[in-house]
């Protein structure tokens, strides 16, 4: 069928009506969610987290797998603090709320704590069920880089997940490092008013060698790469081993 002038400017008629329509619905869509935002203190926030919560002190701590977590806890419990929400995983919370909560967490240098979850979650357990053939490949190190490598690291498991995803970074208000652990964790007690105690060590690590042992040029680039938000985030270098 030929399509003559006036078809061709009907059909252009059509699509400008529609496409004011649309815009006009879009308008509108925008105020609805600028009431409900004003409106609703109790937004949820964008992302799931695992946290920890108290009331008294208040403070939420966001957990990090693989980074001093199970002291962490042990810390809390030797101080008598009474958590009102201790474990909770992948849930949203409301920012609005919790807005006078003292927000914290703990982060690890990427190359330190990707081998920290493989030796815990690979070489020691077999987290990922992997077949018998499959585990014993897996248990090579450079060969569980390369296969991680191809993960969604902002939805995949916990301990490999990116730190930055783990943490509110908007509503932060104090970030430790596995690297300064205790001095860190007294600065958190020290603004929480808790009492002075001494930080117990919990699922201390076999490992006696550092990071540095486990990576080849190639390996260490590829977890550069993975991990490069986080790292450029948090400060963190190949070298550092503080």
């Amino acid at each position: 069928m030929i399509r003559t002038t006036t078809s061709v400017k009907a059909n252009s008629q059509k699509k400008m009506k529609r496409l004011r329509e649309l815009t006009d619905e879009s308008k509108v869509n925008q105020c609805e969610w600028e009431k409900f935002w004003e409106t609703n203190e109790s937004v949820p926030s964008s992302c799931k987290y695992n946290l920890t919560i108290c009331d008294a002190p208040k403070f939420i701590w966001f957990r990090n797998a693989k980074v001093g977590t199970r002291s962490i806890f042990q810390a809390f419990d030797d101080a008598n603090v009474q958590l009102i929400a201790e474990s909770p995983s992948n849930c949203y919370y409301s920012p609005d709320i919790y807005n006078d909560y003292f927000k914290f967490a703990f982060v690890r240098n990427p190359w330190d704590r990707f081998v920290s979850g493989w030796l815990g979650k690979v070489v020691k357990n077999n987290m990922f069920n992997f077949a018998p053939s499959t585990l014993k490949e897996m248990q090579q190190f450079e060969n569980f880089v390369s296969y991680y490598a191809g993960f969604d690291l902002d939805t995949c498991d916990r301990h490999f997940r990116r730190q930055s995803k783990l943490i509110d970074i908007n509503e932060i208000d104090f970030i430790g490092r596995m690297e300064s652990f205790n001095e860190d964790l007294q600065e958190v007690f020290q603004i929480l008013e808790l009492p002075d105690i001494p930080i117990p060590v919990k699922n201390k690590s076999s490992r006696t060698s550092s990071y540095h042992t486990y990576y080849t040029d190639d390996t260490k680039n590829i977890v550069s790469d993975m991990y490069r938000k986080d790292i450029q985030l948090f400060g963190y270098t190949y070298s550092t081993n503080e």
